[in-house]
């Protein structure tokens, strides 16, 4: 049996999995065709990785299409943005906004604050999950954010209150770093502290070393 693996960003949660699900598959006896993007290596016996230039594009357009022949539908898209550190911290950082490790306290808050504001994500827009379980994967996220020695939390203080969070992802090989979940107290919206706290997470991306 062949089977077709998507990791096309290669980072991430759920592209962590990869290798692991293709050393199974091959571990079985299956071949195991990897769409993925540039510079992203699965090698090993039993896997083709078409990775470069138009060949790789290609692929995930007749996947895509092939998924829809079979009822597969489309549900979220996700856009990265990035930028060099080059100058990059000499912006405005919007708003004053102090910005800590999370702690303990933190967590509780985190964690409640997760369940309530990621309502437009994939998981939810899908439609096949609980919203309960929806709801606990994204506290899970958070506290993974505080657990993971890989990982951070950081949380954004107002006048001593916790307004939001970011989690911090791994700083990669290429010495990239992102948040990869940010949010925001519903009554604090609006007045720029996506913007400071996103500054926090660049100034603790540079202090680590991070080029982009």
């Amino acid at each position: 049996m062949s089977v077709v693996v998507v990791d096309w960003l290669g980072r991430g949660g759920i592209a962590q999995t990869t290798p692991a699900w293709t050393r199974a598959l091959t571990d079985a006896g299956h071949e195991v065709v990897v769409v993925t993007r540039g510079g992203r290596e699965l090698n090993g016996p039993g896997v083709r990785s078409p990775r470069d230039g138009a060949h790789a594009l290609i692929t995930h357009r007749r996947l895509a299409r092939l998924a829809a022949a079979h009822g597969f539908r489309v549900v979220d898209v996700r856009l990265i943005a990035r930028r060099s550190y080059e100058g990059l911290l000499e912006l405005s950082t919007g708003p004053e906004l102090e910005a800590r490790e999370a702690t303990e306290t933190d967590l509780a808050f985190a964690r409640d604050l997760a369940a309530r504001s990621h309502r437009t994500s994939r998981f939810y827009f899908d439609g096949n999950f609980p919203r309960d379980r929806c709801d606990a994967l994204y506290e899970e996220w958070v506290e993974r954010g505080s657990r993971d020695p890989d990982r951070r939390l950081l949380i954004g203080v107002l006048d001593g209150n916790p307004v939001g969070y970011i989690v911090l992802t791994p700083l990669g090989p290429d010495l990239e770093g992102h948040g990869e979940l940010v949010a925001i107290e519903e009554r604090h919206r609006g007045k720029g502290l996506g913007r400071a706290l996103s500054f926090a997470e660049w100034r603790a991306y540079a202090a680590r070393g991070a080029l982009i």
